[in-house]
């Protein structure tokens, strides 16, 4: 069975369809894309993935709390980081600004599936995402391999010890 692998990143289709093109012409993975927050979150809900990268400036999608949370964080991607707090509301909850009364956080999350993909440089993440201890990162930039995104998912199940 091929490992599950969730990419949540709006711009999957548009400026970086090679990143996900490289990982199904492998035909080693089982790719879903979830293009907003709420989107990514409703899948995490639903199936348990083996290995989840995050984008961390995304749009909210139509959940009413991410919504929100947006607007009063200035209604731009940038300023929302909505990656960074669903990050945040998985992995250390008791830190989140978010409060779903109606979702359960599912018992297989953990910091082991978790990797990140973004323009933001990591040393500028700030504190709080440091806190959140994700090892395993990479800076979208000019130049970027289109072998990035299944770089990241390898090191992702290669530090879980799932074999590809």
């Amino acid at each position: 069975m091929r490992p599950k692998i969730l990419w949540i990143e709006d711009q999957a289709d548009t400026d970086l369809p090679d990143l996900a093109g490289y990982v199904y012409a492998s035909a080693k993975y089982d790719l879903k894309i979830a293009y907003n927050a709420s989107e990514g979150l409703q899948y995490i809900m639903q199936e348990e993935f083996d290995a989840i990268i995050v984008d961390m400036r995304i749009p909210p999608g139509n959940d009413p709390v991410l919504i929100e949370f947006y607007k009063k964080r200035g209604n731009t991607i940038k300023a929302a980081r909505l990656g960074f707090v669903i990050l945040q509301y998985l992995l250390k909850p008791e830190e989140s600004n978010l409060n779903f009364n109606e979702k359960k956080i599912p018992g297989w999350i953990e910091l082991e599936r978790f990797g990140v993909l973004t323009i933001e440089k990591h040393d500028e993440m700030g504190d709080e995402y440091k806190n959140l201890e994700i090892k395993v990162y990479k800076q979208k930039k000019a130049g970027l391999s289109e072998n990035s995104l299944k770089e990241i998912i390898d090191e992702i199940l290669k530090n879980r010890n799932i074999k590809v």
